[in-house]
């Protein structure tokens, strides 16, 4: 019974989370940077680092691959998957996630207090 009730718990945790309406900013993409290296990292070991982290999106911006999740229109999604992930892996210091954000013609721009709320 223990397991049921975990399993119906899980169920009505994610039916909640799926209920909640966020304020959806069509002006800003968010997206979590996981890592950036001057040399690009194989898949085998963006999965044995980053395994539950989904789809992983990698960028060459000038000398640097950056490797970024998700896509959010909010910044509290964009937050709540950062928490997660910093709570769920064990960072190297350099490596800590931390959220880019980029407007309509898809370039990068600072996060600013007004994003945030």
């Amino acid at each position: 019974y223990a397991s049921q009730a975990r399993q119906m718990i899980q169920q009505l945790e994610a039916e909640a989370e799926n209920n909640r309406n966020p304020v959806i900013n069509t002006d800003y993409k968010f997206q979590v940077q996981i890592a950036a290296s001057r040399t690009p990292l194989s898949n085998y070991e963006l999965k044995a680092r980053y395994s539950k982290t989904g789809d992983i999106e990698r960028v060459k911006i000038g000398s640097l691959y950056k490797y970024r999740v998700g896509v959010f229109y909010n910044y509290a999604e964009a937050a709540r998957i950062r928490a997660h992930l910093t709570n769920s892996y064990s960072y190297k210091r350099r490596e800590t996630p931390f959220i880019v954000v980029f407007d309509q013609s898809g370039n990068q721009i600072e996060v600013t207090d007004s994003m945030k709320q």
